[in-house]
């Protein structure tokens, strides 16, 4: 009886540590499992947290950039773009302060290619060659390769500026002179400069409009051959060829204003001065069109007007002039993958769609931007042009000189506009100043 006793309290026993040993196996167990999931969950957590990007941009852009980061941040909801719209006459400074503290910039724009040299020869850029993708950009591949620079690239173009040719269609008719086309050249622009200057019914009729004198207008003749650089003696010669148009113009052909009426505010308003209805033509951006069908509907004037091609340097391939604005990424960004996923969507054809709907030239040219440009006009009636020809940059990609020499050149040559200075002794102040002055010679 004592054997089968003492065998039940061993059964029992047993029993009773194997169902210890049990539970202790499913709460360790189920204390992994709580553990695995606090874990994927984690994971999950951390994949799905949103990066904030800080974009920079000046305040002529906020319009139709805030749609394009809207549509942006719709595609890619774990980017949030932080936009800081900054005055145009603040921006330079704002971006200073925050590349000098390496903080709060990761992405940021300038208008034209001249601040990306500034700023990538200080090495405040991303080099951004091996992080996009070149196919899905291959549109881009002509302007992309006039900005490398050392074999490095470190913008994207995202706006184009295009100069074309606009005149008055009422003047043109009432002269009896056909409309312009893309067979001008510069001196068939001068040809019918003077065949359109005349006396009108409501005062004298100029067949072109000039602008200031210290403008640096005067030299998009200069930069439809490919002339960019006044740092560069080779290129003088042609902003010589360009200055000496203009002068002409004013001075011996007497179909545009003189210089001198032109000082200070009274050559500030050419918009104005075009709407009055007393000029045949003048050469600009495509900026004007906005400009012009602004004024008109709020009643500033009224004027049958259209756009042809830019006239052309005889002997040279046709082209037009202009510059691109450029997005960089900030060598102190954090987040430099989405820093690019960011900059290669400002420079898409989406984008550039709906830059185009409000009347920006994008870089990205197609069929849709074309579209999405010329279908939002009622006039001018032929506001393609600014898509048909390719564009030379009215800045060089490579030097970060440029600036400096280009306000030698202006001061100088706005003394010969203002008939101050003789053409060969401008020209020659102009390379003295530039290298005694930039290069250091």
């Amino acid at each position: 009886m004592k054997k089968q006793k003492v065998f039940g309290m061993l059964v029992v026993g047993i029993l009773f540590l194997f169902l210890i040993g049990c539970s202790e196996t499913e709460s360790s167990n189920d204390a992994n499992s709580q553990t695995g999931e606090r874990e994927n969950a984690d994971s999950s957590n951390e994949s799905s947290e949103t990066v904030t990007l800080n974009f920079f941009d000046w305040f002529d852009e906020e319009n139709y950039m805030e749609d394009v980061i809207a549509k942006f941040e719709e595609a890619n909801p774990d980017i949030k773009i932080n936009a800081t719209f900054v005055p145009t006459n603040e921006y330079e400074q704002k971006l200073l302060v925050n590349m000098s503290s390496g903080e709060g910039l990761d992405v940021f724009a300038v208008a034209n290619v001249g601040g990306m040299s500034n700023y990538q020869s200080k090495g405040q850029l991303l080099d951004i060659s091996d992080l996009i993708d070149r196919n899905e950009l291959e549109n881009l591949s002509p302007l992309i390769e006039q900005l490398e620079i050392e074999d490095g690239l470190y913008s994207l173009p995202y706006r184009s500026g295009a100069w074309a040719l606009y005149y008055n269609k009422d003047i043109f008719d009432e002269a009896g002179v056909d409309y312009p086309d893309e067979t001008w050249t510069w001196e068939t622009y001068e040809e019918k400069a003077k065949e359109l200057t005349m006396k009108g019914e409501n005062g004298q009729i100029w067949g072109s409009l000039n602008y200031q004198p210290s403008s640096t207008w005067w030299r998009v003749p200069a930069n439809t051959a490919g002339i960019n650089n006044p740092n560069n003696p080779e290129d003088l010669a042609g902003f010589k060829e360009a200055a000496k148009l203009n002068y002409e113009l004013s001075y011996e052909d007497k179909a545009q204003e003189p210089y001198s009426d032109l000082v200070g505010e009274a050559g500030k308003d050419y918009t104005g001065r075009f709407l009055q209805g007393n000029h045949a033509m003048l050469f600009n951006g495509e900026w004007l069109v906005e400009m012009l069908n602004s004024a008109m509907e709020d009643g500033s004037g009224e004027i049958n007007y259209d756009v042809a091609p830019l006239p052309y340097t005889e002997g040279m391939e046709p082209r037009s002039a202009g510059a691109m604005a450029v997005a960089m990424v900030s060598k102190n960004t954090e987040h430099p993958e989405e820093a690019v996923r960011f900059l290669s969507y400002l420079a898409s054809e989406e984008a550039g769609e709906i830059m185009a709907g409000h009347g920006v030239l994008p870089a990205w040219q197609s069929d849709i931007t074309t579209e999405a440009f010329v279908e939002r006009l009622d006039q001018p009636e032929n506001a393609g042009v600014f898509f048909e020809r390719p564009i030379n940059s009215q800045v060089p990609v490579d030097d970060p000189l440029y600036t400096e020499g280009m306000k030698i050149m202006e001061e100088e040559v706005s003394l010969y506009l203002l008939q101050e200075k003789e053409l060969d002794e401008t020209f020659n102040t102009i390379q003295e100043r530039i290298d005694s002055e930039v290069l250091n010679k």
